[in-house]
């Protein structure tokens, strides 16, 4: 990821919040996290009418992945 955007993300994400993801999908810390996970739990969360859930892995995607 982009310096600029890791910066951006940093501030953003409280740190009594960061991690939560990785934890809530069950894939270690440090390691990023792929997206085709991602994107099984965006469609997970619409089914599930989770939020939260849609909040974060909307915010992994648009900070954390390219496009590709």
């Amino acid at each position: 990821m982009n310096r600029y955007l890791e910066k951006i993300a940093e501030d953003l994400i409280k740190p009594s919040h960061r991690g939560l993801l990785h934890k809530k999908l069950g894939i270690p810390e440090g390691e990023e996290i792929p997206r085709s996970t991602l994107l099984r739990a965006k469609a997970h969360a619409l089914k599930t009418g989770d939020h939260k859930l849609m909040e974060e892995v909307n915010f992994a995607l648009n900070f954390g992945h390219k496009k590709s």
